[in-house]
């Protein structure tokens, strides 16, 4: 590999890696358009004028592949996601290592204490296997919404859709106006949760996004100033191939804390949905509770089956059960993982 390099990137890059990600991901990705979201998700907080963004470079300087990265916290030694990750076709039959050598060469140089992010490809099963990593398929945890009598997102079995049980009254919900707000629930508490997301993340993450608005709300007991929980929900509307509007689900995409409140937040975000006149409330997820989502009312969606149909793309709407999968460092901590988590909950289309 003498006759290539490998770097990392600094904003004076970010138009090459624009025409990058159009030419060799797919023409019309949303960073191949959208600086403002690529600036959002990749650039350097410790250092302004860097992009978490490795790459690969020829000695005439063309970008042959880039691994893109973000931070789950600010800590000196902070939890890592991954995100793009692409070599072109030419480069790989010439190389047939550069794509390891370059997330090996990202990871030596960004200390992290954990490796985690949702998203990636079937077809990069076995990569990641090579590399040691935990390989999972998240689940997909649903309520319909039992007041509509007419689903455009969903395909369910000829039957009377019941209500989930009302646990809403045993805890308040409160929405988060600002990010000086966060400062009501003790994200230090939780850093034995992996990956540890801390308050400046959620703020960063979820505030001032330049495409959706995501619904933050702190959880708390009747009668406590204390945020037992916090949650981030987004209203997602399905669209047609040329970009009309179909319907709505609220998806919750991130969640914080312990889970022994769930059925009553689920309960309340199930009024809300209801209220919204979404389709569904749904929860992408790993590690978490099954037993708790359950007793919430909620089904798992069901891959292998098509009987019931709970869509998961919705920019264009893809009327079928996607599975998403996650991968993770091995790790004696609680591992968990949300849809938001990396760089998934982003639009897809044009």
């Amino acid at each position: 590999m003498k006759d290539l390099s490998l770097e990392m990137a600094s904003l004076r890059d970010i138009d090459e890696i624009m025409v990058f990600m159009s030419r060799h991901w797919r023409e019309g990705h949303v960073y191949s358009w959208s600086r403002p979201l690529l600036m959002k998700d990749f650039k350097c907080f410790a250092d302004p004028e860097r992009l978490n963004i490795g790459l690969a470079r020829a000695t005439d300087r063309e970008i042959l592949g880039v691994f893109c990265f973000m931070l789950y916290n600010q800590r000196d030694v902070p939890d890592l996601a991954g995100s793009m990750w692409k070599i072109t076709e030419a480069s790989q039959k010439a190389y047939p290592m550069l794509g390891i050598q370059l997330r090996d060469f990202v990871i030596k140089q960004v200390r992290h204490r954990f490796f985690a992010t949702p998203g990636p490809g079937i077809q990069t099963q076995a990569i990641y296997k090579v590399l040691r990593l935990q390989w999972h398929q998240m689940k997909q945890f649903f309520l319909i919404n039992p007041d509509l009598t007419h689903y455009q997102l969903i395909r369910r079995p000829e039957s009377p859709v019941l209500p989930a049980p009302d646990t809403a009254r045993r805890v308040e919900l409160r929405r988060v106006e600002s990010p000086e707000q966060l400062e009501a629930f003790d994200f230090d508490a939780y850093d034995h949760i992996v990956p540890f997301k801390d308050e400046g993340y959620v703020g960063h993450r979820f505030f001032d996004y330049p495409f959706y608005e995501y619904d933050v709300y702190l959880v708390f007991r009747p009668n406590s100033d204390k945020a037992e929980n916090l949650v981030v929900c987004r209203r997602a509307t399905a669209k047609t191939d040329d970009g009309k509007s179909i319907a709505s689900a609220y998806r919750i995409v991130d969640f914080y804390g312990e889970e022994a409140l769930l059925p009553e937040i689920i309960s309340c975000l199930y009024q809300i949905m209801k209220q919204q006149g979404d389709e569904f409330l749904d929860f992408v997820c790993h590690g978490f509770d099954e037993s708790l989502l359950m007793q919430a009312g909620m089904t798992c969606v069901d891959f292998e089956s098509d009987d019931m149909v709970i869509p998961n793309l919705f920019e264009p709407l893809v009327r079928k059960n996607t599975p998403v999968y996650c991968i993770a460092d091995r790790t004696n901590l609680r591992f968990r993982q949300c849809k938001a988590d990396g760089d998934q909950d982003r639009p897809n289309g044009l």
